[in-house]
């Protein structure tokens, strides 16, 4: 089972320029495989994302170099999450339960087609793969960046799966999801006989009894007439 843990994190001006660096990439990243995506569609081709990233990690060193001021899990999961905005939406035309639109988009999409990411409009986030990162009580080790204070510990023991750090209320916060163990509800006491009957409703082994309530709101009815 998968638990999340959000917690708040201390920040310094350094560290605040490098998460909005990361999530910058990681919005770059995204809009540029959609940009690529939808010029392939116009000319009558099929591509993968996988694809788009290779491409993408090719011509980042010549083209974007200020990607490796940050992890490489800021771009490379933008190509795994616009994956699944384009699949859920071929899911939702499909089965008929896209989004009504009060008026036609500007880019003539369809409801539910994924959108280009806005700096303004959409929230600050990018995202952490398990091996990129470490927690040890109060502090949070990011690549390129060094330890970060967090606010609280983390609160599940389990396997580390992965970690989102967003952006909101003027505050920096970390998203970590951790796998443990199922707990499987235990049940202390013995079993328990129940007879029914007529004027009581159940009397159980315990010796407990449940009167019957016709039998009570009947009795009710006759003292309130006395």
């Amino acid at each position: 089972m998968n638990r999340s843990h959000v917690i708040r994190l201390n920040t310094t001006p350094e560290q605040d320029i490098y998460f909005r660096k990361a999530c910058g990439v990681a919005r770059h990243a995204y809009n540029w495989a959609l940009a690529r995506w939808k010029e392939a569609r116009a000319e009558g081709k099929r591509v993968k994302m996988k694809d788009l990233k290779a491409e993408y990690n090719k011509i980042k060193g010549e083209q974007f170099p200020w990607c490796y001021e940050v992890t490489k899990c800021a771009p490379e999961q933008a190509f795994a999450d616009l994956g699944q905005a384009l699949a859920n939406y071929w899911r939702m035309k499909k089965e008929g339960t896209q989004p009504k639109l009060k008026h036609p988009r500007t880019d003539g999409e369809g409801a539910g087609f994924p959108h280009f990411k806005s700096k303004k409009r959409d929230r600050l986030s990018f995202y952490l793969a398990n091996d990129k990162f470490s927690v040890d009580g109060h502090t949070l080790h990011v690549p390129k960046l060094g330890d970060v204070n967090m606010t609280e510990e983390l609160r599940f023991q389990g396997t580390i799966m992965s970690a989102t750090i967003s952006y909101r209320a003027g505050w920096w916060f970390v998203s970590i999801a951790v796998e443990v163990e199922h707990e499987t509800p235990t049940h202390h006491g013995g079993s328990v006989g129940i007879d029914l009957g007529i004027k009581t409703l159940a009397t159980c082994s315990d010796g407990e009894k449940f009167e019957n309530q016709k039998h009570y709101r009947r009795n009710e009815r006759r003292v309130s007439r006395a």
